[in-house]
């Protein structure tokens, strides 16, 4: 009797033990299963939000090409097609100036060609409603066969499905095309590509490297004679190689000329584009508005577009290339 409840014990040991391990597969699985729905939602979510942004970057492209331009020898078509990609304050501006704005293409006969070099979002709210860019053109006419790289930041809209502008502003001076294209272009090298992109898809990611690009820029651009001695050693902090090399050899003729002068210049960075984001690079387009001042010199004013990269060392976004565009 006795080794018969023994081996009952056993089996019932044997059989707890069983349903636990049963217990303990069934709570596994179940828990990789709803791992495997939770990836498989957040996938979704974010493949909603790249298709998304994708959408908008390419509405930007194409609402700034045919606002832009203008064909001499189809003047309806082209005004046509234009107002179609308006809505809002900028419609309302062209109607206003149609028909002023046809009768001076009738006398110039001179044509717009545009076509895309570069564009990234500024801006792009979680509703898929409103978004801002920055478009890089390359622009010709028909009476000059120069092409030019031209600057607009558009704001954009939804209506009716559609993406259309709603305000479009020139930024700085053209630039031939060519310099362009292979100077401060050629940072981002060839067109990104949209996989691994995480621009406008991971937010905290975006927001933080455009924070650090503008804050990196406006360092690095605005300075005052009185305070020129701490003004090195706050840019070098936020920069890295090739352009901490770069600050580096020219600072001393900087500080020079900021003191012999009694320079002042301060820089506002806005909007900020994010052309490309990875875990440890980011290409950028950034609008820089410089006003500055010297003794016994007007004060000036003015506004441009810059092409940047940013790096991540030791978990921290230095600028590391830092060009002009317009």
């Amino acid at each position: 009797m006795k080794s018969a409840r023994v081996g009952l014990m056993m089996l019932v040991g044997v059989a707890v033990v069983a349903i636990t391990a049963v217990a303990l597969l069934s709570i596994a699985s179940t828990t990789k299963t709803v791992q495997r729905d939770n990836e498989a939602g957040q996938d979704s979510g974010l493949q909603s939000k790249v298709f998304a942004r994708d959408a908008a970057l390419n509405a930007a492209k194409e609402v700034a090409v045919a606002v832009v331009g203008m064909d001499a020898e189809r003047i309806d078509d082209s005004m046509r097609t234009m107002r179609s990609k308006m809505t809002g304050s900028l419609r309302d501006a062209f109607d206003s100036n149609a028909e002023r704005m046809k009768q001076a293409v009738s006398q110039s006969k001179s044509s717009i060609f545009a076509s895309p070099l570069v564009a990234a979002l500024a801006e792009f709210d979680d509703g898929g409603t409103r978004a801002e860019a920055i478009v890089v053109l390359e622009q010709r006419t028909s009476t000059d066969t120069q092409a030019r790289a031209a600057t607009y930041v558009l704001s954009l809209a939804k209506e009716g499905g559609d993406w259309k502008a709603d305000d479009l502003q020139p930024i700085g001076t053209p630039r031939m095309a060519a310099d362009v294209r292979t100077g401060p272009l050629a940072i981002f090298g060839e067109t990104p590509a949209e996989i691994g992109n995480d621009a406008f898809v991971v937010d905290a990611a975006t927001r933080e490297v455009k924070t650090a690009a503008a804050e990196a820029t406006q360092a690095m651009y605005t300075y005052d004679y009185r305070l020129i001695d701490e003004y090195r050693s706050k840019v070098s902090a936020l920069l890295t190689y090739p352009l901490l090399q770069i600050f580096e050899a020219s600072s001393d003729d900087l500080v020079e000329g900021v003191t012999a002068t009694q320079a002042k210049q301060t820089v506002k960075v806005d909007p900020v584009g994010l052309v490309d984001l990875r875990a440890d690079r980011a290409d950028l387009l950034l609008v820089v508005e410089v006003s500055a001042s010297k003794v016994r010199a007007a004060s000036e004013l003015t506004r441009g577009t810059m092409a940047a990269r940013m790096i991540k060392v030791s978990g921290k976004w230095l600028l590391s290339e830092l060009l002009d565009i317009a």
